[in-house]
């Protein structure tokens, strides 16, 4: 997902990856990086809106974490 951003993807394209991506791990750092998206491209609601989904993400419940940081100190 992350790697469309760079590419000529359109918007829908790039949350659709984001969001699939957390569909098949279950894991904060989709929406993380979901979220950081919306920032960049000016969406602050929708950006705040999934870093609150993200922080219900519990990091012990969901495997091993490939980004621990993002559980510890990156929604927030």
């Amino acid at each position: 997902a992350k790697k469309k951003e760079s590419g000529h993807f359109s918007e829908k394209e790039i949350v659709d990856a984001y969001l699939k991506a957390y569909s098949v791990s279950s894991q904060a750092e989709a929406l993380y990086y979901l979220s950081r998206y919306y920032r960049s491209i000016g969406k602050y609601n929708e950006a705040y809106q999934t870093a609150l989904e993200g922080k219900k993400v519990v990091q012990e419940a969901r495997g091993k974490p490939v980004e621990k940081w993002i559980y510890a100190y990156g929604m927030l």
